[in-house]
């Protein structure tokens, strides 16, 4: 991202309300983030969790006028599904991810909030304009809805027969991590429209929860990591690794159809 701004000096350029909300926010976090993210940004972050509110969720644009593309910043109580949802929302607005970072903070009211960042690209239509104001209320409203609906719209037809099957090898891995309950699953594969969702729907069909991850595009190919719990929040043990990676695999090398007899990712 560039020049990268310290910390301390956004803090001090801010009123004593706003630096008490980003010192707030920034505690919060985890250390991963301030491993991707410069002041600038957090800032912009930190605004955007706190104009959340009540809300069940929000989002905003964030990187605008940097020279760069603009990402989105999605905040919502963090919940088994939710990445699915967001990447259901994304694609039902003609939205591919490109690149995607995906954190779990605990608020000060002890709520676990999720605190996701997006940087997309149109999809199915001709124009190559990058994401804007204007793109963001369509993007909260959609989501809101399959949030709030377990019989929300599906993911278009012309979508899942955007996913098709790869022609190099899909690796699948994972990584434990002796600091922590959760386990890191490392995906590579040919990248596609719709492979984010695949993947994050068959996680979610099979019980587990996205606590981070890291979405990366190289070229032609997608280099992801996927922190993952049980739904009940305690580590993954035995076969749930084999039957997990399975369901990975599937998703990714097949069509995808969403998890059976839901309806919706």
């Amino acid at each position: 991202s560039g020049s990268r701004a310290p910390f301390g000096q956004t803090h001090r350029r801010a009123g004593p309300a706003a630096r008490s909300q980003l010192r707030s926010f920034l505690t919060s976090m985890p250390a991963r983030y301030f491993e991707q993210v410069d002041a600038a940004q957090a800032k912009e972050h930190a605004r955007i969790v706190d104009e959340r509110g009540q809300r069940p969720v929000h989002a905003g644009l964030f990187g605008a006028g940097t020279g760069g593309p603009p990402g989105i910043c999605v905040v919502a109580p963090d919940a088994p599904g939710l990445l699915a949802a967001i990447s259901a929302a994304l694609m039902l607005e003609d939205l591919d991810v490109t690149r995607a970072d995906a954190y779990t903070r605990r608020t000060p009211s002890g709520q676990y909030e999720a605190v996701d960042l997006f940087w997309v690209r149109r999809a199915f239509v001709e124009s190559a304009a990058p994401l804007s104001e204007a793109d963001v209320p369509a993007i909260a409203s959609t989501l809101t809805e399959l949030l709030s609906h377990p019989g929300a719209p599906s993911v278009p037809a012309r979508a899942t027969l955007a996913i098709t099957p790869g022609t190099a090898e899909t690796s699948v891995r994972f990584t434990e991590n002796l600091d922590s309950s959760w386990l890191t699953l490392e995906l590579e594969s040919n990248d596609r429209t719709g492979l984010l969702l695949a993947v994050t729907a068959a996680l979610f069909a099979e019980g587990i929860q996205i606590v981070g991850s890291r979405i990366r595009t190289h070229g032609l190919r997608v280099h992801d990591r996927f922190d993952l719990v049980d739904a009940d929040g305690s580590a993954i043990t035995g076969t749930r690794r084999q039957r997990i990676e399975l369901a990975v695999l599937v998703a990714v090398d097949g069509p995808f159809h969403g998890p059976a007899g839901s309806g919706r990712p």
